[in-house]
């Protein structure tokens, strides 16, 4: 996965490989893109997240589109 320090939350593609096999949990949220269009947010997921030495347990939104930022 990338880092990206400017987004107002942790999203993800739904077609992406990796998370197809987790269960999508409801969300209270709605995003926009740069461009103002609304995200459509399937769901989320919690996953582990290691970056430098940290750990941590991060809620992931999976959003309906082929990739990130469409």
């Amino acid at each position: 996965m990338k880092v990206d320090t400017g987004t107002a939350a942790p999203i993800t593609s739904y077609t992406e490989q990796y998370f197809k096999y987790l269960a999508l949990r409801p969300v209270n949220k709605s995003l926009h893109a740069y461009a103002g269009m609304p995200l459509g947010i399937a769901g989320q997921v919690l996953v582990d997240v290691e970056y430098n030495s940290q750990h941590l347990s991060q809620s992931l939104l999976i959003v309906q589109a082929e990739r990130e930022g469409n």
